[in-house]
């Protein structure tokens, strides 16, 4: 053992020993004794301070900033370009886990915040990582058979990709590309002056989460809920990419005119979900509605969670599943302050709640994550949001192209690809792909099978558009299965600003 990993270790017992100590006196005092900790320590330790801090963050410590020289002299060594556009940096800055941000004005005149990684926090985030789940032990997840090596890698992947700048930019870029010219404000990224460790972006006003009812009235803030509760909507079943750092420090609102607009910030922490898991979010909400115990638990292994480890709170999942997924069983307008997670969590299953924990998978922790910010927000601004309105049109979407998913099996396995007539179809897969503006908006590999189910595979409204064109999707599937299902283009369509493309592989 290096002489830094060792000193990690020490430092962590210390705290692991002292959490311990004021958890025997009171759960809330060793909860908030570890975030305050831990969020004044660069790297891992303060991103776990976030996590366990989500809901308050505002009386959470940040590291300590580096002084204004120092940071003037890493920009002048990371990019010789951006030193030399600078007219003036600001002294204040912004502090978080890895880094911290400055206001500069460049000679253009353009305002544009600098990002600046502190030093070595790459170098150290292993022996960090490996404290901080040794740590982790203490924890009432250990009587519940916790995966702690899963979670461990997880986690060290992500936050290893949050240490490269050019990473962020790149999922900052896709999120300003989808939202460009909408309610959501994306600051524009400088590629010219980012590198790995330093990231500069168009500087962005807005009010902060705290100072919202002062600044903005009650209207205001229904429709700023309105435009944060179409965003995570839309960037989990649209975009496929969502934002899991969602602190209140990572967003603002501000007031154009008659508009209100949505500014969000820090694309560090963001998780791209593969091309099922949106569809297979939506079984578990179709198998919640019908109330069936197995259903549930298996809408839950297909989302990747432990079927063994469900297994012992089986029956009351129809009830934690009403509770976790109340937003989009609301049929009309819906108020965060009627969604008590953490009470209703208590209420269903008592103990019993780590072996729910402990089942998921890394990625749905990561996820839950946006859903505790988003609803942290809410709870602030205070407005009631038709997501009634926000999600049916998803919802009728995504079902189309769920009904030839198999919720029991959600890897690809080996599949009959012969007809209800007996035809053998050549082509394993049937493949559709809708873009808008040259983004991957659904990106679906089904059984070539479903062919047979051609003309509902698309939303009633497309369809309907592909008919007035002469599409006549019937008749194409009739083609291609009297020839075998030999893979091949199908056929291709526009409806508003989405293209679909159907073919066989």
């Amino acid at each position: 053992m290096n002489l830094r990993v060792g000193k990690e270790l020490l430092r962590f017992a210390s705290i692991g020993a002292q959490m311990a100590m004021r958890k025997a006196f009171g759960r809330d005092d060793g909860e908030r004794f570890l975030q305050n900790t831990l969020s004044g320590m660069p790297g891992a330790p303060a991103k776990i301070g976030q996590l366990l801090g989500m809901r308050d963050a505002s009386d959470i410590p940040s590291p300590e900033p580096m002084p204004i020289e120092d940071i003037k002299a890493i920009i002048a060594r990371e990019s010789p370009l951006l030193a030399e556009a600078i007219e003036s940096l600001s002294e204040w800055s912004k502090t978080a886990s890895l880094g911290q941000t400055h206001q500069a004005v460049l000679r253009s005149g353009e305002r544009v915040a600098i990002k600046v990684q502190y030093p070595d926090v790459a170098a150290s985030l292993a022996a960090q990582i490996d404290a901080i789940f040794g740590v982790a032990g203490l924890s009432p997840a250990r009587n519940y058979e916790f995966d702690v090596g899963a979670t461990k890698k997880f986690i060290g992947q992500k936050l290893l990709e949050e240490t490269d700048y050019r990473v962020e930019a790149l999922t900052q870029n896709r999120f300003y590309s989808r939202y460009k010219g909408a309610a959501i404000v994306i600051p524009k990224v400088y590629g010219e002056y980012s590198t790995s460790k330093i990231l500069t972006q168009s500087w962005e006003d807005s009010v902060p989460l705290a100072d919202v009812k002062g600044s903005l009235g009650y209207g205001e803030c229904c429709k700023a809920a309105a435009i944060f509760s179409a965003f995570v909507v839309d960037s989990t079943f649209g975009l496929g990419l969502v934002h899991t750092d969602l602190n209140p420090g990572n967003y603002g609102f501000r007031v154009d005119g008659d508009n209100v607009q949505v500014v969000l910030y820090d694309f560090g922490s963001a998780y791209t979900l593969g091309p099922n898991q949106g569809i297979l979010l939506y079984y578990w909400l179709e198998a919640t509605r019908g109330g069936d115990p197995a259903a549930i638990l298996s809408s839950l292994e297909a989302i990747g969670f432990s079927g063994r480890r469900l297994a012992p709170i089986a029956a009351k999942l129809p009830a934690l599943s009403q509770l976790l997924l109340k937003p989009l069983l609301t049929e009309s307008y819906w108020s965060a302050d009627d969604w008590k997670l953490a009470e209703g969590m208590d209420s269903i299953l008592g103990a019993d709640k780590w072996w729910f924990r402990t089942a998921g998978p890394p990625w749905f922790m990561y996820y839950m994550r946006t859903i505790q910010g988003w609803h942290h927000a809410m709870m602030t601004l205070g407005a009631s949001v038709n997501l009634a309105k926000i999600w049916w049109p998803w919802e009728q979407q995504i079902k189309n192209m769920a009904m030839f998913m198999r919720r029991s099996s959600p890897a690809p396995v080996a599949v009959s690809q012969t007809t209800a007539d007996g035809i053998e179809l050549t082509a394993t897969h049937l493949r559709v792909l809708v873009t808008e503006g040259g983004e991957e908006i659904v990106d679906l590999s089904l059984p070539a099978r479903a062919i047979e189910d051609l003309e509902d595979l698309l939303p009633e409204n497309v369809a309907q558009k592909c008919a007035a064109d002469g599409i006549d999707l019937i008749a194409i599937k009739q083609k291609a299965i009297a020839a075998g299902g030999e893979p091949q283009d199908l056929f291709t369509a526009s409806h508003g600003k989405r293209q679909y493309r159907v073919w066989l592989s």
